[in-house]
């Protein structure tokens, strides 16, 4: 990517468009080459200071903005702003957008999915009441829904342009699935037809979806024509290649201890295929909560705000599981099945990509679950069962590093500090109520989510001299 955006801003600065790489074989487009990103806005930076320097910036600031849009998806759909925080911070500093950092591209698009799905949840919603009669207060209705169809649009130029299509393309199945999910709940809990409504509401989904192409097409149309002259013109024949980067079965346990089999911060990462290609850890405490959203849903206990959040569970829930699945390509039968019949997956490689939208829906969960959160007797002996547990494994952890040389280091390592984490996350969950004021609760809270995703992202991304 340095290279690309190096030539880039140099041709720019001496008046040219970025048309041609020089240095690549006998030259190549530059532009054409859709992850060159040379007409991203944010890129800007790019020739506002070196390219070495600003390269760091914006990697550090879509971090923010993937948290920002997280935070603001979670208030969109009816959480607290303490539930909100802690979809922003599990998505923001999880393992899919930090681990990914020397995938610059990747980091960029993914960085505007929360954005995308809290903006087409608005136009959905407001279909519900839109009216088309002159009158003046549909005027003003419509006057919002076309605002809302406009900003939606622009969210996904920005995501067009920053320069990687498989997440574009798994952004707009998401939204897909999550307008369709939206649009039959209305219907199930409305007891009229809502025919009009959801025509409407899918009428401006698409509409927004072409305006933002059209906003992109800059880029788009020579990226297209570059696409039908190289080897990457339809889908991949090549299945070895197609799923070489599927999610590794084994790397399951890595959900919960992400540096079980190493970490190449410590130059230490030992197992199969690449760390952070399979890497979408989320945190300890917030897989607890997103377990605790789930009890809430089978349950049917209600939030006493927005019922509407609560009933988004099976949604996020079944997001989490099918990413997780099809993400392990051939270790599974499902992805093959999409990957040859349903279009457009065969054009990627890489199915451990499709990790996103397990990463999105567990943080989703996670802020559900601390807003649904109820600490009832049978809860009370799980989460002091899960503390002596934890204590076990942070012993036994202990024990193997120290008196078992021979199994590998990584192993004792993170039996140690998941166990440590499990019990403190327990113990967090168990002073709810007790003589501790919410504020410091929910600091508690907030402190043990990014100590562990600290603890975990730490060394992931390395500066160096500029030189």
């Amino acid at each position: 990517f340095y290279p690309w955006r190096q030539l880039a801003v140099e041709q720019i600065r001496a008046g040219h468009w970025p048309l041609w790489n020089p240095y690549l074989g006998a030259g190549t487009p530059l532009a054409a080459n859709l992850q060159t990103a040379a007409f991203y806005p944010p890129h800007v930076l790019l020739l506002l200071m070196p390219v070495e320097q600003a390269f760091g910036w914006e990697l550090a600031l879509h971090v923010a903005v993937a948290g920002l849009s997280a935070y603001y998806l979670g208030r969109t759909l009816g959480l607290s702003r303490f539930g909100a925080l802690i979809v922003g911070l599990v998505y923001g500093g999880g393992g899919y957008i930090i681990s990914r950092w020397l995938f610059a591209s990747m980091v960029y698009a993914a960085a505007w999915l929360p954005l995308m799905l809290a903006l087409a949840e608005r136009p959905i919603r407001r279909t519900s009441s839109v009216s088309l009669s002159p009158r003046s207060s549909a005027g003003s209705g419509i006057r919002n829904w076309i605002l809302d169809i406009l900003l939606l649009a622009l969210i996904i130029a920005l995501q067009l342009l920053a320069g990687h299509a498989q997440t574009s393309f798994y952004s707009a199945v998401i939204i897909a699935a999550y307008a369709l999910f939206r649009l039959i709940q209305q219907k199930t809990i409305s007891r009229k037809p809502r025919i009009r409504s959801s025509i409407l509401g899918i009428c401006s989904l698409l509409l927004a979806a072409l305006w933002g192409i059209a906003l992109a097409a800059i880029q788009l149309l020579p990226t297209a024509e570059l696409t039908t002259r190289s080897h990457r013109a339809g889908n991949l024949t090549d299945l070895t290649l197609a799923y070489e980067l599927s999610f590794w079965p084994w790397r399951l346990i890595t959900l919960l201890a992400p540096d079980f089999f190493g970490n190449p911060a410590r130059d230490e990462y030992w197992a199969y295929g690449t760390y952070w290609e399979e890497s979408a850890f989320v945190g300890v405490l917030p897989l607890i909560l997103a377990l605790a959203a789930l009890a809430a849903w089978l349950s049917r206990r209600r939030m006493e705000g927005n019922r509407e959040t609560l009933a988004m569970v099976p949604f996020f829930f079944l997001l989490s599981l099918l990413s997780l699945i099809l993400a392990m390509g051939n270790h599974t039968p499902l992805y093959p099945l999409l990957f040859r019949y349903v279009p457009g997956f065969g054009l990627f490689q890489a199915p451990a990509r499709l990790m996103i939208g397990y990463a999105l829906g567990m943080a989703l969960l996670a802020g559900i679950g601390v807003d649904t959160l109820r600490i009832t007797a049978r809860t009370r002996m799980a989460l002091r069962i899960t503390v002596v547990v934890g204590l076990g494994m942070a012993i036994a952890g202990t024990a193997a590093r120290l008196a078992l040389p021979a199994v590998r280091a990584s192993f004792g390592d993170s039996m140690l500090r998941l166990g440590l984490t499990l019990a403190l996350a327990a113990v967090v969950l168990l002073l709810r109520g007790r003589r501790l004021r919410r504020t410091r609760w929910q600091a508690l809270v907030i402190a043990l989510v990014v100590a562990d995703l600290l603890a975990f992202g730490w060394g992931l991304a390395p500066g160096t001299d500029p030189s």
